[in-house]
């Protein structure tokens, strides 16, 4: 297993580097990245000491983009690995791009000291055609917590902008953001896909802990690839522990442990992302042979970690996630929506390939589980 190292992006022979990510004005620190390539320009390594200024996208947004770099030999440099620095980057799907839909969210207020859930469903935005997409972007105006778009309108179905009578839904999900602005792109050859019957559903989750009220706004932007193109279907990675006991005043870590299914066949993981709530000050996950897919303390805005080096898994091998809290409320603490009151400890992922584009969830109440399928 190739070890992972924060804050370094590279493009290497084997990668299939997938979900560009921008962070709204916040630079992801960086840490001294790996060697440079002296082999051809697809072996060299991006050092990620600091985050770049961005130039592009939304202005004060900051991506991660592979980098080539200007090779002098045959031989190929040293990969990096989990990068997390800051560099520029644009999105696609320009004003009149025919490739290109955005949905709106209704807008919506959010009052001061509060914390909602809001939902609002929409049919396949491509007239009803299935579509590959290439790339997901999504915009939320600052105070959120997540953005989850699922497969597939709610039950009841939401035309209009309404509170979620379920916070705690988990299912499949086309984009999933725990950022301001979120890029999710994938190169030539891979893309996740959007059947013809499947509207959607946008979940997103406010936390508003200013003394004034904030007026959200939320876009998604998809852009469709010729699916005659798409050798591999991406899809997502949902594990999470949904029974959890957190006693106040002491530092309690959660573990968890899950097996790819052995119907699924070999997967390759493209990046990784966390998700806690308040109290939660530490997240790590790892596969079971003990290499790193990432580690955070950030619970509110965690950057997601990319594998520019797909990490392979066979089936039967399990990934590995604990969370560690430092309750300082008076009361004990269990699983539940509320950023405030309740706690997560979640590992999501995106991964190739799915034979059909469906995802591997595993939603266990124990230390250890297997991931089913979960058609889209």
């Amino acid at each position: 297993m190739t070890q992972l190292r924060k804050a370094s992006w590279a493009v290497t022979m084997f990668a299939l580097v997938a979900l560009v990510a921008c962070s709204s004005g916040k630079a992801a620190p960086g840490a001294a990245g790996g060697a440079a390539g002296s082999g051809s320009g697809i072996g060299a390594t991006q050092a990620g000491s600091g985050g770049a200024a961005a130039t592009a996208g939304s202005g004060a947004s900051n991506a991660m983009q592979p980098q080539a770099g200007a090779g002098t030999g045959g031989g190929q440099g040293n990969a990096g690995q989990a990068g997390t620095s800051s560099q520029a980057g644009t999105d696609a799907g320009a004003a009149g791009d025919p490739n290109t839909v955005t949905v709106s969210m209704e807008t919506f207020t959010v009052a001061a000291n509060s914390e909602v859930f809001m939902c609002q469903d929409f049919d396949n935005p491509f007239g009803g055609q299935d579509v590959a997409l290439g790339q997901t972007v999504s915009d939320m105006t600052a105070g959120s917590h997540h953005l989850h778009v699922f497969y597939g309108v709610g039950t009841p179905r939401h035309d209009h902008i309404t509170t979620c009578e379920n916070p705690n839904e988990f299912r499949p999900l086309l984009h999933i953001s725990t950022l301001p602005h979120m890029v999710s792109a994938y190169p030539a050859g891979t893309a996740a896909k959007l059947k013809g019957a499947t509207g959607i559903r946008l979940q997103v989750h406010y936390l508003n802990l200013s003394d004034k009220p904030i007026d959200a706004h939320v876009t998604l932007k998809l852009t469709k690839v010729d699916p005659a193109t798409v050798q591999r279907w991406v899809a997502q990675i949902h594990f999470n522990r949904v029974a959890m006991t957190i006693p106040p005043g002491t530092m309690t870590t959660i573990s968890t442990s899950c097996k790819i299914p052995a119907t699924f066949g070999p997967i390759g993981l493209l990046s990784g992302v966390s998700h806690m709530h308040k109290q939660g000050i530490h997240f790590v996950a790892k596969t079971g042979s003990g290499t790193q897919l990432l580690e955070t303390t950030n619970w509110d805005d965690p950057p997601p970690t990319y594998y520019t080096t797909p990490v392979m898994l066979n089936p039967g091998d399990s990934i590995d996630w604990s969370c560690t809290y430092d309750n300082m409320t008076n009361g004990t603490l269990t699983y539940g929506d509320s950023a405030k009151t309740n706690e997560m400890c979640i590992y999501i992922a995106r991964f190739f390939s799915s034979p059909n584009g469906d995802d591997l969830e595993c939603e266990t109440p124990f230390a250890s589980a297997t991931a089913i399928v979960n058609t889209n």
